[in-house]
């Protein structure tokens, strides 16, 4: 008897994939047949996220120059303040602003430039190519070009925010890339999570909270000191500093040794609570070293950190592999 199968499946897309909450097969009325029921967890809204300064101002000659003078002029005040922490503070809001106004106002007038420059490239597009002189024809070619401009700010921009490699344009248009970042804006997204194999899942916001809560406060609770066994630990060491290696390590850090730390960290990582990227506080050094310095100077004497600088944001992520 020769037999028959059927395989029934279900398709999703990538950007469903890790919403897929199950599946499963459902008897029917007809014997032979079931359905496949695939059920999703619901959308997570993501807040506005954290501001981050966007390395690509750095190009951009304009941004630099009003932001060497702001700082200059801020800088000006720094004795005015008797709380070195809150002058520090207020310089974040100050990059911020100043980014974000300057931002915004390139960006609504590249918006402007490229209605313009779309509505002239289609009208002239509209003309039989047979009657297009060589004047039109010039100027098409300049409109092309003029065209560009603000697509590759926009990919630039799209590219920092995804960590998206540097390519050609053409093997990475505007398009392809807006869909990266909205897929890389919930590939991290979080539906379900339990305290370990035995405790139930929890799909509700409040309910990982409280478990992503519970865990960094156990993670971070201290424990106490076992006496015995730092003692122990303390009478194997062997090895001691000489006298010349413990006054280099107990001399004041200076300028030069805080900008080397600065220079030799790792690019392109996500930057503190404050926004400021590595790259912007490399650029600007000589700008701002003074005054970093005078914050510095009030984290030994206070020996505390500023406000900003002792909170952390922390997203969990899926392991590699998950």
């Amino acid at each position: 008897k020769k037999g028959r199968s059927r395989l029934d499946r279900i398709y999703v897309s990538e950007n469903l994939f890790l919403k897929v909450k199950n599946t499963k097969f459902n008897e029917t009325h007809t014997q032979d047949h079931k359905m496949v029921e695939t059920n999703f967890h619901e959308d997570i809204t993501n807040g506005p996220g954290i501001w981050c300064f966007r390395n690509t101002l750095l190009n951009d000659k304009d941004f630099v120059e009003i932001m060497r003078k702001e700082i200059k002029d801020f800088i000006k005040q720094l004795p005015d303040y008797k709380d070195k922490f809150e002058f520090w503070e207020e310089f974040y809001v100050l990059v911020r602003v100043t980014a974000q106004d300057y931002s915004r106002e390139k960006n609504k007038r590249f918006k402007n430039e490229m209605i313009e420059v779309t509505t002239e490239i289609n009208d002239i597009e509209k003309i039989d190519p047979k009657e297009l002189s060589d004047e039109l024809l010039k100027r098409l070619s300049e409109l092309k070009i003029k065209e560009q401009k603000p697509l590759k700010y926009q990919a630039d921009g799209l590219r920092e925010l995804i960590k998206f490699p540097i390519v050609e344009e053409k093997e990475a248009d505007i398009s392809y890339l807006t869909k990266l970042y909205k897929k890389r804006i919930c590939e991290n997204d979080i539906y379900v999570l339990r305290t370990d194999e035995k405790s139930p899942l929890r799909e509700d916001t409040d309910g990982k909270m409280e478990i992503i809560e519970d865990f960094y406060k156990k993670l971070y609770t201290k424990e106490e000191t076992c006496e015995i066994s730092q003692n122990r630990l303390l009478n194997n060491i062997r090895v001691k500093l000489t006298d010349e290696q413990r006054e280099y390590l107990d001399k004041f850090i200076d300028e030069n040794e805080l900008h080397r730390a600065l220079r030799d960290s790792p690019t392109n990582k996500s930057p503190g609570l404050n926004g400021l990227t590595k790259e912007f506080l490399e650029y600007f050094w000589d700008d701002i070293k003074a005054a970093y310095m005078e914050v510095f100077r009030e984290i030994l004497t206070k020996k505390e950190l500023s406000e900003t600088m002792k909170i952390a944001a922390v997203r969990i992520l899926y392991k590699k592999g998950d």
